[in-house]
């Protein structure tokens, strides 16, 4: 059943494929020449986080049919702005908690991720709500968000590609002071220097979580105000053309 718009089979689909990455994962330790070690455990969760953070990105835009319905509360919009980021960061957590369970700890990092993860589904959340489309799946509506996320999360890492050759900088480490803060706002990068700190270090602190958060939240909350400013212009149309 579809409840304004949502497409419940797209959190099925979203939590299955997450589901099967655990099942990979794990017999990926169970057949391992090494036994129990540690390292390979810590490689497991940082698989597990970077495929969970872009199933996020791919099933976002497909969970919701459409978005002709005019939310002219500002609670109503707020609403359809936070659920979709609660029901895929919360689809994920049974996944991680079972995850933890078998490797005996839960990281230090864990709770940042979530809210680096949090942050960037506002933002997705902030440019779906500003794409008020007409008729289910239009190209324009999936070209805006792809657009937005691989510019941020894949050119940003070109760039940066580029950026390190031409500069010559020597990088020893995801979170190194030799990388422009301007780079972080890409979670993706992020959420590699916060899963490769324990082995490569930190060299600034907790500046790439701040920068990618920053970023994140105020893009989806100018996004999200730009769409309620848009349906009370919409409204008051209609109001003045009923009147006549």
């Amino acid at each position: 059943m579809k409840q304004n718009g949502l497409r419940p089979e797209a959190v099925s689909w979203y939590t299955g494929m997450l589901a099967l990455t655990l099942i990979a994962v794990l017999f990926g330790l169970i057949f391992s020449e090494e036994g129990y070690n540690p390292a390979r455990l810590h490689l497991g969760y940082a698989y597990i986080t970077g495929i969970q953070f872009c199933l996020l990105t791919a099933f976002f835009p497909f969970l919701y049919e459409n978005n002709r319905e005019q939310n002219r509360s500002i609670w109503k919009l707020g609403y359809k702005f936070v659920q979709p980021v609660c029901l895929l960061v919360g689809a994920a957590l049974p996944i991680y908690l079972a995850y933890f369970v078998i490797w005996g700890r839960v990281p230090a990092s864990f709770g940042t991720i979530l809210g680096v993860e949090v942050s960037w589904g506002i933002a997705l959340a902030g440019l779906q709500q500003a794409s008020v489309h007409t008729r289910p799946f239009p190209m324009r509506y999936f070209f805006r968000m792809m657009l937005f996320s691989g510019s941020v999360l894949l050119i940003s890492m070109l760039l940066l590609s580029v950026y390190a050759a031409y500069e010559q900088a020597v990088i020893t480490t995801v979170f190194d002071k030799d990388i422009p803060l301007l780079f972080f706002i890409n979670p993706l990068l992020v959420l590699g220097g916060l899963l490769y700190e324990p082995i490569g270090g930190n060299q600034l602190g907790s500046l790439p979580v701040i920068i990618t958060c920053l970023f994140s939240v105020i893009f989806g909350t100018f996004f999200c105000f730009c769409a309620y400013v848009k349906q009370r212009a919409t409204a008051g149309k209609e109001r003045k053309y009923a009147a006549r």
